[in-house]
């Protein structure tokens, strides 16, 4: 009886596996159809645009793709003239979070303020009912990973 107990999760593990793997791609199917309709009309957004002077400076994006479609927000900050953090957030056509990609730039300090941007970004995939599914997170410097944290 013990090695039954103890072989079940292994027996059930796939199937786990798999139900993850369906949410985890219903929230890309909601990404890519976010990421469309805003490539298809980058202006047509509510919002505003605020400049602060100084470098300072905030955006506010909402796109509606109107009844039965996503809904994305994108908010910007610009801080200091040097380093901006973008969370652009795809919400289902039911209204439900699907995702938040959240990307932050900034010169890399190390290599002195002109030195090559270095990013951090983070992913967040949500299912229907708000439960988080996953988070991913990396730095970036040139387009290569230069930490997964």
């Amino acid at each position: 009886m013990r090695r039954l107990l103890l072989a079940l999760p292994l027996v059930f593990a796939p199937a786990i596996a798999c139900a993850d793997e369906a949410a985890i791609e219903e929230v890309r199917s909601a990404w890519n159809a976010c990421t469309a309709m805003v490539a298809a009309a980058p202006n047509d957004w509510i919002g505003w645009r605020r400049n602060f002077d100084g470098g300072y400076a905030d955006h506010f994006e909402f796109h509606d793709g109107g009844d039965d479609a996503e809904l994305v927000l994108v908010q910007t900050w610009l801080i200091d003239a040097i380093a901006t953090q973008t969370d652009t957030s795809c919400f289902r056509a039911d209204g439900s979070l699907a995702f938040i990609y959240s990307v932050m730039t900034s010169p890399n300090m190390a290599e002195g303020a002109d030195g090559p941007a270095i990013n951090r970004e983070g992913r967040l995939y949500f299912d229907p009912a708000g439960n988080l599914l996953r988070v991913l997170q990396s730095i970036t410097e040139g387009g290569g990973e230069v930490a997964r944290t």
